[in-house]
């Protein structure tokens, strides 16, 4: 097998771009509308302005948003238009990568919360439908926490009776589903969460593939059950932009009812050399271009597209 090593001498830049188009080739035509999950596009005039909009921002790095107050604006009013959109004003959140790195943090989140307010780490179990994605999964075994599948009815919704039984002193949050990822059914949001209630327990809905669908779909009258902070209990939600938001991977949105849950988000470093090291995310360094085009994208396509 033969070694690769670094190219003593650089190519020209047309050779390269050359090779990558014939290397592109073999690739499924996302373009045809046959990569769901993977890609979704809208039609060439909205791509062209997300490839505008990603490479105005290309070398910015949001990782000190004071250097780049574009884009903390951009940010900001980002998830101020989706608060709006999930009739809670006063959510807040921050944006993320994805939507793995968006479910990560709510239950980092929570953890933390519950550390931060409880002052035990015994509260550690994760309860969430059958159906759930296995970025909960991922979550779980990465923060040291469990995560317990709870049966779903013939209709595919979480069962309730089963969620009730699975309550125990070590629950940490439950998860709902709006919609679940293998099936596209809605958990029934408001029964789950009157049962977060009842045990004083935070309720995070699943909602980055549906969190850009729902809310049109109850405008045009195809949708009618509440599922989000319109329901009292549910206490975050994550949502894909990069999914049917119709934006530029990598952009989603983690919320939170209140600033109680997100402050437990940030990590803050007071030992480090170079100054007072901040993240609100998993993530460092942070793509400029991803935010600039999520922005750019509720702009162009306003509620009449969406």
């Amino acid at each position: 097998m033969k070694t690769l090593h670094i190219p003593e001498k650089g190519q020209e830049p047309s050779t390269i771009l050359k090779e990558l188009k014939e290397r592109r080739e073999a690739d499924i035509r996302w373009e045809d509308g046959r990569t769901w999950s993977l890609v979704y596009y809208l039609n060439d005039e909205h791509q062209y302005l997300l490839q505008n909009a990603y490479t105005t921002y290309f070398s910015e790095n949001y990782l000190n948003p004071f250097a780049f107050p574009s884009l903390r604006q951009m940010e900001s009013e980002v998830l101020e238009m989706t608060a709006s959109m999930l009739h809670h004003p006063k959510a807040v959140g921050t944006m993320s990568s994805g939507g793995t790195e968006s479910i990560i943090l709510a239950m980092f989140t929570y953890r933390e919360w519950a550390r931060n307010n409880k002052k035990t780490s015994r509260h550690k179990t994760i309860l969430a439908p059958a159906t759930v994605h296995p970025a909960f999964e991922k979550a779980a075994h990465l923060l040291g926490l469990e995560l317990k599948r709870v049966p779903v009815d013939n209709g595919g919704q979480m069962d309730t009776v089963a969620l009730k039984k699975s309550i125990r002193s070590d629950t940490l949050v439950i998860v709902a589903g709006a919609p679940s990822y293998p099936y596209g059914i809605v958990d029934p949001i408001e029964e789950v969460a009157a049962i977060a209630q009842e045990h004083h327990l935070p309720l995070h809905v699943d909602a980055c593939v549906g969190g850009f669908i729902l809310p049109w779909a109850e405008k045009l009258g195809y949708w009618s059950a509440p599922w989000d902070f319109r329901v009292p209990g549910v206490t975050s939600i994550s949502l894909d932009l990069h999914k049917f938001g119709f934006s530029a991977k990598g952009a989603s949105l983690i919320m939170y009812r209140s600033m109680e849950y997100l402050r437990n988000q940030f990590f803050i470093s007071t030992e480090f050399r170079g100054g007072v090291y901040v993240s609100p995310t998993i993530l460092g360094t942070r793509p400029g271009g991803a935010i600039a085009a999520a922005w750019a994208t509720i702009q162009h396509l306003g509620q009449e597209v969406y």
